[in-house]
């Protein structure tokens, strides 16, 4: 194994820590939290760039068997993530219509009641 495979699973290894990091935060939502864990996102995009980045100056731009194992904990813990993402998502939305919603549309769009304070209309978001 060559140093720079030495040090790209290290990488993986932090960027899988850091999406793990996110996903406990984001069982806590709140502004802060939420904040922490886009960081968090954002440092994993910047240690993966890097990775590709140093895999295409690579001479045989194949990966060794060592570096591509250390990455499929990232792509789980990433899938995961996104499901836990999607679902908090759907629940925000399904307190959102339970709490403002006053019925559907014919296309089968939740028609949400603006408070009074802001108008007596209702308002409908298309999904």
């Amino acid at each position: 194994m060559t140093a720079l495979e030495f040090i790209g699973i290290a990488r993986a290894k932090a960027a899988h820590a850091k999406l793990r990091e996110a996903s406990e935060l984001l069982l806590r939502p709140c502004p802060a939290t939420l904040a922490d864990s886009c960081s968090l996102l954002s440092e994993v995009t910047d240690i993966l760039e890097e990775l590709m980045a140093a895999n295409a100056r690579e001479k045989s731009g194949e990966l060794s068997p060592e570096f591509a194992k250390s990455l499929l904990p990232i792509r789980q813990a990433a899938q995961e993530l996104q499901v836990q993402i999607e679902h908090g998502s759907r629940f925000c939305l399904g307190w959102l219509q339970m709490r403002m919603g006053v019925g559907y549309t014919q296309g089968g769009a939740p028609i949400m009641l603006e408070s009074r304070v802001e108008s007596g209309k209702g308002r409908s978001f298309e999904a």
